[in-house]
């Protein structure tokens, strides 16, 4: 249905390019045939969407964990495929304060996730958006002075039913000092 609304508002904004070029060059009526078509069109693209039935897939989320320099919690959807659980851990420092990019630059906590051990669930990988080079009292770091979503990949069980993930998140949150910021971070999926 995404992939079906991404195609309608690409679809409508060629019709309206397509109107302003075919209309310098083509009979009125034969521009009306064409957008019908492509309306029609449109429609039945979505409409065949919704009738697939797809069943709604809907996130879930851990509580924040908080500190004095921010917070931060984790994301999951339900698999993509079997076993295999995308997601993001949200980030969101303080005004003022700080946190780390994977090579965190002269000093500071890079972020790590480390499922307990009877959660199921592995990390595959954790991705980074591109990073802010901070100047902090003489001191270079490589981090991000806003809220961050880094995206994670998850392993987990592959068959259908209710999951627990339990994982251990660890970051460095910074302003004038370092503060590790520690949190078991829990949801359940459907």
């Amino acid at each position: 249905v995404m992939i079906a609304l991404y195609s309608a508002r690409a679809g409508v904004s060629a019709l309206i390019i397509g109107l302003d070029v075919v209309n310098r060059a083509t009979p009125r009526r034969w521009v009306w045939g064409w957008a019908v078509d492509i309306m029609l069109t449109l429609a039945l693209v979505l409409s065949a969407g919704l009738a697939v039935g797809l069943a709604p897939a809907f996130a879930a989320s851990s509580d924040w964990a908080s500190n004095e320099g921010g917070r931060m919690r984790l994301i999951v959807l339900p698999p993509s495929e079997p076993g295999v659980y995308e997601g993001a851990l949200v980030i969101e420092p303080q005004p003022g304060w700080i946190t780390y990019w994977k090579e965190p630059g002269d000093a500071g906590i890079p972020p790590t996730l480390t499922p307990h051990e009877d959660s199921g669930f592995t990390v595959q990988e954790i991705d980074f958006p591109t990073p802010k080079l901070l100047d902090n009292s003489g001191m270079r770091d490589i981090g991000y002075d806003a809220t961050v979503l880094l995206p994670v990949t998850l392993h987990g069980p592959t068959e259908a039913g209710e999951h627990v993930i339990d994982i251990e998140a660890f970051i460095g949150i910074c302003r004038n000092i370092c503060i590790p910021f520690q949190a078991d971070l829990s949801l359940t999926l459907d």
